[in-house]
């Protein structure tokens, strides 16, 4: 249960400040998030690859934000052969894909322009008292 609320609340904080940010400025999101999108539509494509599902479309940044009904920044069109077990074990894991590539890009990150801060979340790791 503590996960869903989790999500929950990330997702309640992350529409929030969409909204505020599309006020204050609406390319304020394609500005901002673009680094942050381009990882997760490629994060979703990688899964898509690993679990054999047929990328049909694909857009990692759109930004013409008036173009989607939805106003996505992007997306990943998938299919697989349904049936099989191990495609559709894969439909879990590309969606949860983001959170693997995100977190991979930012610990990436850090280590590249933090070191200090890198060594100290290791240390945490290993001990986190």
């Amino acid at each position: 249960m503590m996960p869903l609320g989790f999500a929950a609340l990330l997702t309640v904080i992350n529409r929030s400040t969409k909204t505020r940010l599309a006020r204050w400025w609406p390319r304020s999101q394609i500005v901002i998030g673009g680094i942050g999108t381009i990882i997760h539509e490629l994060s979703h494509a990688l899964f898509c690859f690993i679990f054999n599902h047929q990328i049909t479309d694909m857009q990692l940044l759109n930004r013409n934000l008036n173009d989607s009904n939805d106003h996505s920044l992007g997306h990943v069109e998938h299919r697989y052969r349904s049936g099989r077990l191990w495609p559709t074990i894969g439909n879990f894991w590309i969606g949860l894909a983001p959170i693997f590539g995100c977190s991979a890009a930012i610990l990436g990150l850090t280590w590249l322009l933090a070191r200090n801060t890198f060594q100290t979340w290791l240390t945490f790791a290993e001990e986190p008292i």
